[in-house]
């Protein structure tokens, strides 16, 4: 039997409208998925739509009920400042124009969230805000990387070498390279972490547990009489 074209548009039609259909239904799920993955209250991610651009299991481990150490990314201006001083969550951090920088360990964070990590680096951006790359820089557009790390004591061993090591009561110095303003480039800026620790403000996994155990009484209870029920019909 020869098939007419028409047949073969209708085919293709239908085709075309269940993707679509399938599309509209998987979508919402595979974003929802996707908030899931992403730092902080982040529900757009302004470099990738679906997959995030830098993953982290916050939200499980808030929804099991779990503390979760994680790390915002600040910046501050260089440009005509002598002396930069912040807070990055590890404790009080002074900058200076020539590249020193120390560091004054004074952590509210308990011993159960470390260790707790933060960073430092020098960036240039342009005009808009967006990265300048210069040799030497990594992916991300930062110069002279550095991590720094607050842990116990008894810890110390676990980290290279190349990782700025303090305790809670400790303090470190540091030297970081500030090359001159480059090609293109506006604005020189220090790149930090800002170190965090989030608690569970709802008891997410309580109420998981008692919607199932609710959920497994009544489906019993309803068979149940429904079972015994059924007699009546039977007599």
């Amino acid at each position: 039997m020869v098939k007419s074209k028409s047949f073969f548009a209708r085919v293709v039609g239908v085709h075309i409208l269940l993707l679509a259909f399938l599309f509209f239904v998987i979508y919402p799920l595979l974003y929802v998925i996707s908030i899931s993955f992403r730092s902080g209250q982040t529900l757009v991610d302004p470099v990738n739509l679906l997959i995030p651009s830098s993953p982290t299991m916050e939200h499980w481990a808030l929804a099991l009920e779990n503390n979760y150490t994680g790390m915002n990314p600040l910046k501050k201006d260089l440009d005509g400042v002598e002396v930069v001083e912040l807070n990055n969550g590890l404790g009080d951090l002074t900058f200076y124009a020539d590249g020193r920088w120390s560091l004054q360990a004074d952590t509210e964070f308990s011993e159960e969230d470390f260790p707790i990590t933060s960073y430092l680096a020098i960036s240039f951006l342009n005009q808009v805000g967006d990265k300048i790359i210069i040799e030497g820089a990594d992916k991300r557009g930062f110069y002279d990387y550095q991590k720094i790390v607050l842990d116990l004591e008894e810890n110390r061993d676990q980290y290279s070498s190349d990782v700025h090591f303090t305790t809670p009561e400790g303090s470190i110095n540091g030297q970081l390279d500030v090359p001159s303003l480059p090609e293109g480039a506006t604005r020189t800026t220090l790149q930090y972490g800002d170190a965090y620790v989030a608690v569970p403000k709802f008891p997410v996994l309580s109420w998981l547990m008692n919607t199932v155990k609710v959920a497994s009484i009544t489906g019993f209870l309803i068979l149940l009489f429904s079972t015994t029920g059924a007699y009546a019909f039977g007599v």
